[in-house]
């Protein structure tokens, strides 16, 4: 290209001959940069080649920032969407540039020309090298057409299978609370710095997840579609999204800072979510039933968030093929009830909510935890939340006209709170969920009896699931169940909670400690420190916090606020949501926030095999050495708090007040039916 004048050219035949010269010398980054712009010009052939090199082999996107990784899935996206425009096309011989591309000629209305050399003319069974290939044009829109599928099958499965392996749609969440991780370089997930977790992170690491949902989707409309393949995937990627929506800690965020409003793809990917999830449940057994009540709660969930009026409407968690035949012995009560039909209740959460709604969920819960029935111990934890915050606002509402004095996390409180509903839930079986609390944490403590408790495809009797990992599920039992005994404030209640959760001690393992993140739970010796423990469970992420609410009218400003809790005054419940979310940091309109202005110009793999390890792994013992005296100091603060701050024992005693008022109303009313 040393004889060409380039001053003389258009800018349009310059970049063809850039886009060419970038071919031929494989030059990645000028083909992705040419790629965009043949996009935004509309030179769609253009961009089509440009992008089909810059894919070809594929590429890693191992140790990308989730930042980066939306712009990276954003313009595979754009490939194949330009394969699925040509493929649409009927007639793609009327197009010159399709013409020049693919090299064939359009001799007549019923003739095409296949030019030797070509794409299409070396994948045709009939071609011979080095001579022009004539076809009718039904035969060469037949071939046109499977090969474009082919290639678009061929590039998204092998993008598909890179990114079910790569470590940026999975954050290692024990490096994520601890910053700490057994494996060292040996895990597969990203080790992240908890500060980079932030409502911009989460909502980023969201939209990836949307964005690789919908190019998986793409080979639902090409030919040779395998209904098998589909559904594999699609269970895969459904779980993925879930995770990142529900996180296993609140470190890594909530569905309270998800902002949908500022994901491009959130519009398209909800419907296709919607049939993803519709298909999914329609098509469920109860076979096999180790993972039924999971993927039950996992679609359910999913359904309320993405299709709700559809679900509650059509009843769709009660229309799968589960539906239609007798359940499993597992499944049901001594009494008779399903516990599939009282899940779903729960999970439906609907208006006018049926009065025993939360003592039905007790009840399951009770049967799922005593009985045992097999369950992600993960989302059983998301489950006892769920019925914590319900029992808490129900009790709340009964007690006072407004819901006052009551202290639970900004991510529970955030989700949307109708008054009407809390006031016609009743509750009458609470000590029957705290009963099998104490051997649930054992069971996740030690593994013993734990058959029934899953953790990513393995069981937590295996001594393959890490400590750390069962000290997240351990700590969130017990600050779930706290917090129901922190907010109602009966003495009994709460000597039964204290009695389960320190019944851990009789099964510590010789020579251990227990963890910092529960172990002043486990080592309390009194409700005091329960309450301290509660108080301070959201110290150190950005992400939560613990909130007293108070209402306008009851509102003293000369009582103390207790240490790590934020007072918040609201007068209307609808304004809480508002209120709560000034601490959390905005999300940009992008989600984009953190990317280099230049995407990483990425590498290919050397072998299409497990992923890489982290970069940032590399780094652990250096972390893990620097902070040893930090942590040693950090073991010290947290001991058992004997003595409370003035301000936190009169949180207590605050805490204590409504259910003192509401018991001296129920001894009046006896003494006047005396």
């Amino acid at each position: 290209m040393n004889g060409i004048d380039w001053a003389s050219l258009n800018s349009a035949s310059r970049d063809e001959l850039t886009m060419f010269q970038a071919i031929v010398n494989k030059d990645r980054a000028a083909l992705r940069k040419l790629g965009q712009i043949f996009f935004i010009a509309n030179s769609l052939p253009a961009a089509l080649l440009c992008l089909d090199h810059y894919y070809a082999p594929p590429l890693s996107f191992n140790n990308l920032t989730v930042y980066q990784m939306t712009q990276e899935l954003d313009l595979f996206r754009k490939y194949s969407q330009l394969l699925l425009h040509i493929l649409a096309d009927p007639m793609p011989t009327d197009h010159l540039d399709l013409r020049k591309l693919f090299g064939f000629r359009k001799l007549s209305e019923s003739h095409i020309l296949l030019l030797a050399g070509s794409y299409l003319h070396k994948t045709h069974l009939s071609a011979s090298p080095g001579q022009d290939l004539q076809l009718y044009m039904i035969d060469f829109v037949r071939h046109f057409q499977i090969e474009v599928s082919n290639r678009l099958r061929e590039r998204v499965c092998e993008q598909n299978i890179i990114c079910r392996q790569c470590n940026t749609f999975k954050p290692c969440v024990t490096y994520a609370v601890f910053q700490y991780c057994h494996w060292h370089d040996r895990c597969h997930d990203a080790h992240i710095p908890k500060v980079s977790f932030t409502a911009s992170f989460y909502n980023a690491r969201v939209r990836i997840h949307l964005q690789q949902i919908l190019i998986v989707e793409s080979l639902h409309r090409i030919h040779s579609y395998n209904p098998d393949f589909m559904k594999m995937q699609r269970s895969f990627w459904l779980k993925r999204l879930y995770d990142a929506l529900l996180p296993p800690s609140h470190v890594l965020g909530g569905l309270a800072i998800a902002q949908f409003q500022h994901i491009v793809e959130y519009p398209e990917a909800t419907r296709t979510l919607q049939q993803w999830i519709r298909h999914r449940i329609y098509f469920r057994l109860y076979e096999p039933i180790t993972t039924f009540l999971s993927d039950l709660t996992r679609l359910g969930t999913l359904a309320m968030v993405f299709d709700r009026p559809y679900a509650l409407s059509q009843s769709l968690l009660r229309r799968g093929n589960y539906a239609r035949s007798t359940p499993p012995p597992l499944f049901v009560r001594p009494n008779g009830s399903q516990i599939v039909h009282e899940l779903i209740g729960f999970l439906e959460d609907r208006f006018p909510p049926h009065p025993h709604c939360l003592d039905a969920a007790i009840l399951t819960l009770w049967h799922i935890m005593a009985k045992p029935v097999p369950i992600e111990i993960g989302l059983l934890c998301d489950l006892l939340e769920t019925l914590c915050r319900s029992l808490v606002l129900a009790i709340s509402f009964d007690r006072d006209i407004n819901i006052h004095n009551v202290t639970l996390p900004r991510s529970w409180l955030m989700r949307p709170i109708c008054v009407e509903a809390e006031r016609m839930k009743h509750f009458s079986m609470l000590h029957d969920l705290i009963t099998p609390i104490g051997d649930l944490l054992a069971q996740i403590y030690t593994g013993h009896f734990a058959e029934h408790l899953l953790y990513e495809n393995r069981t937590l009797t295996s001594n393959t699931v890490p400590n750390r990992n069962r000290t997240i599920f351990i700590s969130r039992v017990c600050r779930a169940i706290s917090l129901l005994g922190y907010n109602i404030g009966n003495w009994d209640l709460r000597s039964r909670i204290l009695s389960e959760i320190t019944s851990l001690r009789r099964v510590q393992l010789p020579e251990t400690q227990f963890s910092m993140s529960y172990k002043i739970y486990v080592e309390a010796r009194s409700w005091d420190d329960i309450a301290h423990a509660v108080r301070h469970s959201t110290e150190g992420s950005a992400m939560d916090e613990m909130v007293n609410i108070v209402h306008k009218d009851r509102y003293d400003n000369t009582r103390f606020s207790p240490r790590g809790v934020r007072v918040v005054v609201y007068e209307k419940i609808e304004t809480l949501p508002n209120l709560l979310i000034g601490a959390i940091p905005p999300v940009a309109s992008s989600i984009n926030v953190g990317a280099p202005t230049d995407a990483l110009i990425l590498k290919a793999p050397e072998a299409p095999t497990e992923p890489a390890p982290t970069q940032t792994a590399k780094v652990d013992e250096a972390i893990l050495i620097e902070n040893t005296a930090a942590s040693g100091a950090k073991d010290a603060d947290h001991e058992i708090v004997t003595d409370l701050d003035a301000d936190e024992s009169v949180e207590d005693v605050a805490q204590q007040l409504p259910f003192l008022i509401q018991l001296t109303r129920w001894m009046a009313r006896l003494w006047m039916n005396l």
